[in-house]
Order: C-alpha cells, then structure tokens, then sequence
C-alpha cells in the first residue's frame, strides 16, 4: 500500500532539481543519493575547492541533500504508519473519526 501525498512535501520538479544537483537521475535508492551527495560535497567543500564560488555551491548541495533526506525521511514514516494501520482497523477507525 503506497500512502497518500503529504501537503508539505515538495513539488516533484523541486525532487528533480534536487537529484539533478547531485549528478543522478531517477530511479534512484537512499544509498545513491548518499553517497553522491558525500562525493560531490569532497570535491565542491570550500577547503578543497578555492574557488570563489565554492561557498555558493557547497550551500546548494546541501539544500538539495536536506530537501530529498527530508522526503525520504517523511515517506518512511508515513509508509510505516499506513502498513500499521492496515494491520490494526480499530487504530484507523479511531483515528478516522477522532474529534479533537
């Protein structure tokens, strides 16, 4: 069961933008993106790079890493939710008619 979209979650031309920042393309796994992220951030990090830019590129990098750890991180948590929920109705029903 694949949970629904979360109204936060960022738009999926931001996702792209994001796997394009860090040199990949979809389908991509958590792994991959952790480690392009941790191979481009050698090779963009202000200390090793003395470009003026470097700085600029560096912030951006990790813009785009936050952004999909972040989604990565939400889809977990909802993907393990929805299963929960689908192996306990009476959770689902309690929460699906809960008055705060």
């Amino acid at each position: 069961m694949i949970p629904e979209r979360a109204e936060h979650e960022p738009a999926h031309e931001d996702l792209l933008a994001a796997l394009e920042t860090l040199g990949l393309f979809p389908p991509v796994g958590w792994t991959q993106i952790r480690s392009a992220y941790r191979r481009r951030a050698r090779a963009l990090h202000p200390d090793r790079n003395p470009g003026a830019d470097a700085a600029e590129a560096m912030a951006e990098l990790n813009r785009a890493y936050r952004l999909l750890q972040g989604y990565v991180e939400s889809f977990r948590y909802r993907f393990d939710e929805a299963e929960y929920l689908e192996q306990h109705p009476r959770e689902r029903l309690r929460r699906q008619f809960r008055v705060d």
